[in-house]
């Protein structure tokens, strides 16, 4: 059996439903049959969401003022694990916070270690704006983190080709996609109205102007609304929705837990998804499976 370190932030637990990273969470609960994980959070987690076998050493507040208490906690602990059961393999959930402490930990025990990235570490979209790469100090713990690594593991071949080319290196990079649950194939007839349906938490990304003109056009053309589904959806996106007379065809239903969001897709005829950038748009994967 290995023994699995992971550092990062959010990965279980956390999260406005405990729920962290739905995909992330069933891939460790399959891996932890075989091996030994503990995971080290630079986040508050809820450890009653851990699966059944998996430590969990995370810090008490995520205040960035605490960020060196963090480090200073997180490291100790990973210390003490090691030197009373060596680990076999680090894994770090992006270069900011945890591949910095996963490259002291390489410097000081010599243990191989995996960077993998799951949104924008190594984005640049300004005009948007989204990615780690217009944050000067995130930029430079990319740059200076992501060559250490032994291996990077990105979702998509995309994100692959987009960290060689920003980064401007020629790295180790090892694409591995997150799965989704395939469900059982229904066939689905369209009725009117016909259901669209959006999923994704506020930010610019995600192209709301596009999402609701695109909708206003089709709404123009069939009888059809649209639901949304997420957290923080701000005065800008409702004014819009008012601006262009669609409040009787959009419906917004804040943020949903993902165990929620089968029954959404099961009743939904067509995904709408805008967003300028996905390092793997598992929406559209889960929308496929269903």
């Amino acid at each position: 059996m290995k023994r699995l370190a992971i550092i990062g932030v959010g990965i279980i637990g956390s999260g406005i439903h405990g729920q962290g990273i739905p995909a992330m969470v069933q891939g460790l609960k399959k891996l932890s049959e075989t091996n030994a994980i503990t995971i080290y959070s630079f986040a508050p987690v809820d450890k009653t969401k851990a699966p059944k076998g998996i430590r969990v050493r995370c810090i008490w507040s995520n205040k960035k003022s605490l960020l060196k208490i963090q480090y200073l906690t997180l490291g100790l602990w990973f210390v003490l694990d090691h030197i009373m059961n060596k680990y076999d393999l680090i894994h770090a959930q992006s270069p900011y916070p945890a591949g910095v402490l996963s490259s002291w930990m390489n410097r000081i025990f010599g243990i191989p270690w995996v960077l993998s990235l799951h949104a924008g570490e190594v984005a640049s979209l300004p005009e948007v704006p989204f990615g780690d790469l217009l944050n000067p100090h995130l930029k430079k713990a990319a740059f200076e983190i992501c060559p250490k690594a032994n291996l990077i593991m990105t979702m998509s071949q995309f994100q692959a080709d987009i960290v060689r080319a920003n980064l401007k290196l020629d790295l180790n990079i090892a694409v591995l996609h997150r799965g989704v649950e395939a469900q059982p194939y229904k066939r689905k007839s369209l009725k009117h109205p016909i259901r669209f349906l959006h999923i994704s938490n506020y930010h610019p990304v995600k192209d709301y102007t596009t999402l609701i003109k695109t909708f206003s056009l089709l709404v123009q053309r069939i009888d059809c609304e649209l639901v949304i589904v997420g957290n923080s959806y701000g005065r800008e996106v409702l004014e819009m929705i008012t601006a262009m007379q669609l409040q009787e065809k959009i419906r917004l239903i804040g943020g949903l837990p993902n165990e929620k969001l089968a029954e959404l897709f099961a009743t939904s005829h067509i995904l709408i998804h805008t967003s300028r950038f996905e390092g793997l748009p598992m929406v559209a994967l889960e929308a496929m499976a269903h």
